[in-house]
């Protein structure tokens, strides 16, 4: 029999553990999304810009040490105090298997909250970096255009927009199951919204982070590139295109465009 979760449970767990978690709990996606959502658990890509953690213990500390009130910030700008995020996990745990110890509840908002964030941010530093040494100027969305744009960085290219990029974890783009149908279907609202406000076209990229810290970039084997179109990997209807199973596609530690 598990220990109860207390208050003292909610800290800082290593990445393996966390990824643990999220392996157990796979088949709650939906009810998880209901939980990690920015009005929930605040906007990570906010905090991550304003304060510039340098390792994802420090971002945690971030997180859970910005008071919830006393301030005029938006919601969504403000971090989440422990006792917040204790009633959180035990929300997400009934909304599930209450035989799964709500440590693993814990586990899976933190990795999602924390590593997920800080995996795709880092992402986003290496391929402005690329672009940058291609002649591109990069600009960062913020995250209320990511919310509505579902955009991460604009590339212009002698003053005018030449694409727009999206970094997705792989787990995007690996089912049917109800929460993704849903998912993918805004993306092509949103991307429609994004393409007529900035005139140039969305490029997808993949990542892999394997649930460690081996992160890699998920080749689109077909075009033999690193980028993808949305409709390369779906259809307007949120349903993956026949054919496409991404575990099966190469994968690389380096990714050039």
């Amino acid at each position: 029999m598990s220990k109860p979760f207390t208050i003292m449970d909610v800290k800082f767990y290593p990445k393996d553990e966390c990824a643990e978690a999220k392996r157990k709990l796979s088949r709650y996606n939906y009810e998880c999304m209901s939980i990690i959502n920015e009005n929930k658990i605040g906007s990570m890509n906010f905090l991550y810009d304003k304060y510039k953690p340098k390792n994802q213990e420090e971002f945690f500390d971030i997180w859970t040490n910005i008071s919830l009130n006393g301030d005029d910030l938006p919601n969504a700008e403000r971090g989440r105090d422990l006792d917040y995020l204790y009633g959180l996990a035990s929300e997400y745990q009934l909304k599930c298997d209450r035989e799964i110890p709500t440590i693993y509840y814990w586990k899976d908002i933190l990795m999602h909250a924390i590593y997920q964030t800080w995996d795709g941010r880092k992402r986003e530093e290496e391929i402005t970096g690329i672009l940058k040494k291609l002649g591109y100027e990069i600009k960062h969305s913020g995250y209320k255009e990511d919310s509505k744009l579902n955009l991460d960085l604009i590339a212009y290219k002698d003053g005018k927009c030449a694409f727009l990029i999206q970094i997705k974890p792989i787990s995007t783009f690996m089912n049917n199951a109800n929460w993704a149908l849903t998912t993918r279907k805004k993306f092509f609202k949103m991307q429609d919204k994004g393409m007529k406000k900035y005139g140039a076209p969305y490029v997808y990229l993949i990542y892999n982070s394997h649930y460690d810290t081996d992160v890699k970039w998920v080749y689109n084997d077909e075009k033999e590139k690193f980028l993808f179109s949305l409709n390369d990997l779906c259809n307007e209807d949120g349903t993956l295109k026949k054919g496409v199973n991404l575990s099966k596609n190469k994968e690389f530690e380096k990714i050039t465009i």
